[in-house]
């Protein structure tokens, strides 16, 4: 590694260090295939910052005393993230990409295709994980999402998660709904004039005040990060604000939902536009993932299961 580094840096080779660094082969001790060679003139300067970077990269603090550290950093460093329950997620949105951009990429192994309509475009200046995140501000601004890997059909258990930051209430601001026809019941969560958190089903062919419904025992923020979590485990409907369980109710509602999911309004109507950003937005279907209090993700959400 030196020789390269002196070749870049010096074309004269300096006086070797007295006494001489271990692992340097040196006049007649040279390795037999290597001509004998001395470090560059900045060669030290540059490992050490170079295993400084390594450190710090790993979130340790530089301690010229432990030795062990570049081990526990590049330990540390080769951990890939990852999802025992990836092969149970349908939409996997992170919402990284250039600002102003409305290519939104599926990073579940469904490889949906998600239709932006209105207005909803990436934006660097408020983001949770990655480079941007998805802001919201006008009517008919919603995600359209329609595959089969986000049918949250009769029985099966199921999450919708995401990273919420919203700048305004409303009458409603729809994080996330299903359609409803007259053969399907929906789903849905929305943040109310409140600023409580609800989420609903609703019955196939029932009207709008015929659905079970909970509302969240905390209030939802204005203009801060807020991971919410709406989990179906049997009969049971939970909301996890920031990883606490936050209302609880029983669902009577056994109707499946057809392929369609929205982001950010309620249905593609005029009604329940959501206000502010979205980041991380997960649908994980045929399993609840959550079943008691957690503690929220401190990194974008994984792109794979375990290898």
């Amino acid at each position: 590694m030196d020789r390269v580094y002196q070749a870049n840096v010096s074309t004269v080779a300096t006086a070797l260090p007295s006494p001489g660094s271990l692992g340097y082969p040196q006049g007649d001790a040279a390795l037999p295939e290597f001509t004998p060679t001395t470090p560059g003139p900045h060669f030290y300067d540059w490992l050490t910052e170079s295993i400084m970077n390594v450190v710090e990269a790993a979130s340790l603090t530089p301690d010229a005393q432990d030795l062990t550290q570049l081990y526990q950093a590049i330990k540390l460093l080769a951990i890939v993230p990852s999802d025992p329950l990836f092969a149970f997620v349908g939409l996997l949105l992170h919402f990284n990409g250039a600002a102003g951009s409305t290519s939104i990429v599926d990073s579940s192994s469904h490889n949906v295709t998600p239709v932006v309509h209105g207005t909803p475009a990436l934006e660097s200046t408020v983001s949770k994980f990655g480079n941007a995140a998805c802001g919201f501000s006008s009517l008919y601004s919603y995600i359209d999402i329609a595959a089969p890997s986000v049918n949250l059909a009769v029985g099966l258990d199921y999450c919708v998660e995401a990273w919420c930051y919203p700048t305004a209430y409303g009458d409603a601001g729809s994080l996330w709904s299903t359609y409803l026809d007259s053969s399907y019941g929906r789903g849905f969560g929305w943040i109310m004039a409140t600023g409580r958190f609800r989420f609903g089903e609703q019955g196939a062919g029932s009207s709008l005040g015929d659905y079970t419904s909970i509302d969240s025992d905390v209030i939802v923020p204005l203009n801060a990060w807020t991971h919410i979590a709406c989990v179906k485990q049997g009969p049971t409907m939970n909301i996890y604000i920031n990883g606490i369980l936050s209302g609880s109710s029983y669902s009577g509602v056994r109707s499946g939902w057809p392929n369609r999911l929205v982001i950010g309004q309620d249905q593609g109507t005029a009604w329940a536009q959501w206000v502010g950003y979205i980041d991380e937005f997960r649908v994980t279907v045929g399993n609840a993932r959550y079943t008691e209090n957690f503690t929220p993700s401190t990194q974008q959400f994984p792109d794979q299961g375990p290898v």
